[in-house]
């Protein structure tokens, strides 16, 4: 009774180890799988399969790595260069790849209205300084109690007005580009000036000389 106890006990261990072995050996052969994205490789494996492990560091190459891709401009970093007034082009600075500074001078575009624009600022102008003096002079008037409230305010009505008219030519032209400074001095420039807004890489033409161009479309980008 005793010896079959040891016997069967014996068989068991016996059979427990070969199955061990088996699984053992059927990792060594295929790697043990622990789920469907990751696979665990055995020591026998790596040393046959000739693995090493390393350090990341930084190096030097020693020859060129090329690739190929596509690359974006971020929205933020790209402008469009648009016209205000209508007009024929008459002369552009840059082409396809050219680099451009900020407040650079792309085109020039010869346009009538800005022309007109640049009239009205001096007509408003000089009104501004006609209505200003009449202004004064009404308000030294008032306080004196020589003239009359209702001319006073009139004339006071007048001169805001004048003052908005020109305050709003001033602002327009600034945005077509006009030098105000020269246009203060009397000078009125036959041409308007297509300005970089931003620094950048010229990457799209879309004019020529002598193309007429309405306000609102895209000349350069």
């Amino acid at each position: 009774m005793k010896v079959l106890y040891i016997l069967i006990i014996a068989c068991l261990l016996i059979k427990t180890s070969s199955c061990t072995e088996r699984k053992q050996s059927t990792a060594d052969s295929l790697g043990e799988s622990v789920n469907q994205d990751q696979i665990i490789l055995s020591d026998v494996q790596i040393k046959n399969s000739g693995i090493q492990y390393g350090k990341i560091e930084k190096q030097i190459l020693s020859h060129d790595i090329n690739a190929q891709g596509h690359l974006v401009v971020p929205f933020n970093s790209q402008e469009d260069v648009v016209t205000f007034c209508p007009g024929v082009i008459s002369k552009v600075n840059v082409k396809i790849g050219t680099h451009i500074e900020k407040g650079q001078i792309m085109a020039y575009v010869i346009s009538p209205e800005y022309i007109n624009k640049q009239k009205e600022y001096l007509s408003a102008k000089s009104n501004l300084v006609l209505w200003s003096q009449d202004f004064q002079r009404q308000e030294k008037l008032n306080k004196e109690n020589v003239s009359s409230e209702k001319q006073y305010q009139q004339t006071q009505a007048n001169y805001l007005k004048a003052k908005t008219t020109f305050e709003a030519l001033k602002i327009e032209l600034s945005i077509l580009g006009a030098n105000i400074e020269n246009l203060d001095a009397g000078e009125i420039s036959d041409k308007m000036m297509l300005i970089s807004p931003i620094s950048g890489i010229v990457d799209e033409v879309f004019v020529n000389v002598g193309k007429y161009i309405e306000p609102g479309n895209t000349c350069l980008l």
